[in-house]
């Protein structure tokens, strides 16, 4: 199966007819990206793909617990031109008993929720074929079924949920199920239990099954909007995850730039007045050791030279002194005798 092109026409935000094309222009290069910010329409696009293909089946994100007029209702532009169709068409080949088919799926639909009136119509190689198009479901589940269409239609949001081993295991155990027949069973049961209700209510009076009904339309509208919010909460925690990823690399990018620093100013201006307050002491120290006696410790050496020699010098005065006063005497002794 190869997808050719699909056509969006007044379909979610887009107003007016979109054609996008999905078959590459060379073999050389096979993938088509499509890029854009939150609400750009990414999404949109899947939705309007599943939708050409399986209608009423098709797990669309943004459908909840809508009915499926409500939701095409609800899909509507609105913004769109007064009088024009809104609707989604796809184009595709794939091999039938070994011959191509070029198949072409139009979907349109108009009216609101109330009265929301669909018309499908299938072209085969170029003609309008009715018997396709009666027989759709049957026609499109012999080789892509609805039951496991989210193993092959996915965006890059849905990757990310993947990645999760619980999760990929559980789509994957989901949609061999669906595909094996396995969730008839379950469908089986689930039919069982809804032709049992309804015996249930033929058995009592009139009373009790308004007030039934009333409590199993309640649980109905509740379990939709159980639903509805569980799968909101998946987006939400995708969305999450997406905003988490983003703070840790602003995060990383912070510190890388001197973030930390930053964050560690008031105990830096702390601890630098704390160490002038030390070096302020410290010379206050050092001016008072300075007014005494301690500067003279500096010149150690030296005192005790200048006080040997002070005392040679004074040695050798005496002995000058004591000289001069011998040969004083002996001078006089000797005019005396």
């Amino acid at each position: 199966m190869l997808l050719e092109e699909l056509v969006l026409e007044n379909f979610g935000i887009y107003k007016g007819r979109h054609v996008i094309k999905l078959k590459p222009d060379s073999i050389d290069k096979p993938i088509i990206l499509f890029g854009a910010l939150n609400g750009g329409g990414k999404t949109t696009i899947l939705n309007a793909l599943k939708l050409a293909l399986y209608g009423k089946f098709a797990e669309c994100s943004n459908r909840g617990g809508l009915s499926y007029p409500d939701f095409l209702a609800r899909s509507v532009n609105r913004n769109k031109e007064k009088d024009t169709p809104s609707g989604v068409e796809l184009q595709f080949t794939h091999r039938r008993d070994g011959a191509e088919e070029v198949i072409r799926v139009v979907r349109r639909w108009k009216g609101s929720s109330n009265n929301t009136r669909e018309s499908v119509n299938v072209l085969k190689n170029g003609v309008e074929d009715d018997v396709i198009a009666e027989r759709w479901y049957e026609y499109i589940d012999e080789f892509m079924p609805s039951q496991i269409s989210s193993l092959f239609f996915f965006d890059g949001e849905k990757i990310e949920s993947l990645a999760s081993d619980d999760q990929s295991s559980e789509l994957i155990r989901t949609g061999l199920h669906s595909l094996l027949g396995l969730d008839l069973v379950d469908r089986l049961a689930k039919d069982l239990l809804l032709i049992e209700n309804r015996k249930s209510t033929d058995l009592v009076d009139d009373e009790s099954k308004e007030q039934l009904e009333r409590l199993s339309s309640e649980l109905t509208a509740l379990n939709k909007e159980k639903k509805g919010i569980k799968i909101s909460l998946a987006r939400h925690k995708i969305e999450l995850d997406k905003i988490t990823n983003t703070i840790d690399k602003i995060r990383k990018e912070y510190l890388r730039e001197g973030g930390d620093l930053l964050e560690q100013r008031d105990a830096l201006y702390s601890e630098k007045k704390a160490i002038e307050e030390r070096l302020a002491d410290s010379e206050y120290t050092l001016r008072e050791l300075a007014s005494g006696d301690a500067p003279l410790l500096m010149i150690h050496k030296l005192l005790i030279e200048t006080k040997n020699q002070l005392e040679k010098e004074t040695a050798s005065k005496t002995f000058k002194n004591v000289k001069k006063t011998i040969s004083t005497r002996d001078s006089a002794l000797i005019q005396f005798i």
